[in-house]
C-alpha cells in the first residue's frame, strides 16, 4: 500500500542516531581514565539523566533514589572521571523527543557492552515509532532463536533510556515483560506513543502487535 500525504510518516531510531561503539579498554581503563559530562532535562517523558563523553552520548535514563547522579553513573563506569556539566550534546534528547524529527538530525552515541549486545542494540534500533516487538523476535533477527533469555538480558543494560527504544519490547504472550526503570516506566513511554485511543487518552493495549 502506498503512503499518501496524510498517512503519518514512519518514524525509525536508525534516522536519527549514529553509533560508535567502544572499544575494550575505552571505559574500562584506570590509567587513562574517560571524561564523562552529564546534565539533567526535564522533558515531556520525565526528569532525565543525560550523560556524554567526547564521542557521544553514553547514558540516558532517571534519576534513582537513595543516589547522587554522580554515583548512578559510577555504578554504570566506575572507572571514569565524572563531572557535572552540560555537554552541547546532551540537550539533543529535547529534540528526539518532538513530535517531528529534523531529517538533518543525528544524535551521537557512544556506547560501552559486548558484542552480543550490540547486536540487540541495532535491532532495538530498527523498531519503527509506536510499534512493538518480543524477544523471540528479536533473538530469531539477529540469528540466535534460543537466546531469548540473553537478549532480554541485553534490552535490559540498554544505557540510553528512548534513544535506543528498549520500552517496546515486550513478551511473546502480549505481557509487557520487565523494564530496568519499572513497568510503571515502560506504560508511560508505550502510552506516549500508542495510537489507541480510550476516553480521550492514549493507552497501551496489549494488542497492539
Amino acid at each position: 500500500m502506498k503512503n499518501d500525504e496524510s498517512s503519518p510518516k514512519v518514524k525509525n531510531h536508525q534516522e536519527i542516531v549514529s553509533v560508535k561503539y567502544a572499544d575494550n579498554k575505552e571505559f574500562k581503563s584506570k590509567r587513562r581514565p574517560i571524561h564523562i559530562s552529564f546534565s539533567i532535562h526535564n522533558t515531556k517523558i520525565g526528569k532525565l539523566v543525560v550523560a556524554s563523553t567526547a564521542k557521544g552520548i553514553c547514558y540516558v535514563g532517571y534519576p534513582k533514589k537513595g543516589q547522587t547522579y554522580v554515583e548512578q553513573l559510577k555504578e554504570r563506569f566506575p572507572n571514569a572521571k565524572i563531572k557535572n556539566r552540560v555537554a552541547k550534546i546532551n540537550p539533543l534528547i529535547r529534540e528526539a523527543l518532538k513530535k517531528e524529527w529534523d531529517k538533518n538530525l543525528k544524535i551521537p552515541l557512544h556506547l560501552e557492552g559486548t558484542p552480543f549486545q550490540y547486536q540487540v542494540w541495532e535491532a532495538l534500533l530498527q523498531i519503527p515509532y509506536g510499534e512493538l516487538t518480543t524477544y523471540a523476535q528479536i533473538a530469531q533477527q539477529i540469528g540466535r532463536p534460543k537466546a531469548q533469555r540473553a537478549v532480554g538480558n541485553a534490552v535490559g543494560r540498554n544505557p540510553v533510556l528512548f534513544l535506543i527504544p528498549c520500552h517496546r519490547v515486550i513478551t511473546s504472550q502480549g505481557k509487557l515483560g520487565g523494564f530496568y526503570w519499572g513497568i510503571d516506566k515502560k506504560v508511560l513511554l508505550l502510552n506516549k506513543e500508542c495510537t489507541y485511543k480510550k476516553k480521550g487518552k492514549l493507552v497501551w493495549n496489549p494488542t497492539f502487535f
